[in-house]
């Protein structure tokens, strides 16, 4: 239901607004538009990411700058090794922040993980839940 999906952004923001690290989009904010639109629509403030998705790198992305000699690479062909530890390090790095904080990710595909300006890879779409310690 509608109420439901506000409630999930609701929840999501409260979440993301206690987490600060380099890897993960950065969070402003909550706004409720339900007074200004149809039903109930809220929206998350998060940093802007121009740079693209890791989905993008992997199967539509320019090498140009990422390697040697682009000529040698092929689309889609997987990445060059130095980008995959580049990368995984990242996601690493923040998936541990993130669970050290006692929270699951719930939804790591490419789609979801954005490059910054500076190709620093950042997580988004986070669709956390708390994991209470066992």
């Amino acid at each position: 239901s509608n109420h439901s999906t506000v409630e999930f952004v609701r929840n999501e923001a409260v979440i993301l607004s206690e987490l600060s690290h380099p890897y993960i989009i950065e969070h402003y904010g909550c706004v409720d538009c339900s007074r200004d639109l149809d039903g109930s629509v809220v929206a998350l403030l998060t940093e802007v990411l121009y740079s693209g998705d890791l989905w993008d790198v992997l199967h539509c992305g320019s090498m140009e700058g990422l390697v040697e000699d682009e000529s040698k690479y092929v689309m889609g062909t997987g990445l060059p090794l130095h980008l995959i530890k580049f990368y995984s390090s990242c996601i690493v790095c923040a998936l541990d922040y993130i669970h050290s904080k006692n929270i699951m990710y719930r939804n790591l595909k490419p789609e979801n993980v954005k490059e910054d300006q500076h190709m620093y890879q950042k997580n988004v779409y986070i669709y956390i839940r708390y994991a209470p310690r066992t």
